[in-house]
């Protein structure tokens, strides 16, 4: 059976520049969606006030995945927490 593998890829011509904007490109739409995450269970929580539902096993599900999503990214890169980064970035 052939190999489906192209040819090796060069890249002794890598441009950095590029690389750090790809870089922040996908740590802006990281923080984008993270955000957005953010703001709609913030909105669940405010609805469920206001209709005086109470607030279940999955709304507390879903405060934990939010609070461990940066603690997990900052453990596996072996970095700091990504409301860190975001002062690195200016």
């Amino acid at each position: 059976m052939a190999s489906t593998a192209g040819p090796p890829v060069d890249y002794s011509n890598l441009n950095l520049g590029d690389f750090n904007y790809r870089q922040r490109l996908v740590l802006g739409v990281t923080i984008t969606i993270l955000m957005l995450a953010i703001i709609s269970y913030a909105l669940r929580l405010y609805a469920k006030r206001i209709t005086a539902a109470s607030v279940w096993w999955d709304d507390y599900m879903i405060g934990v995945g939010l609070v461990s999503i940066d603690r997990v990214k900052a453990k596996r890169d072996n970095s700091r927490p990504m409301r860190n980064q975001l002062v690195s970035l200016g």
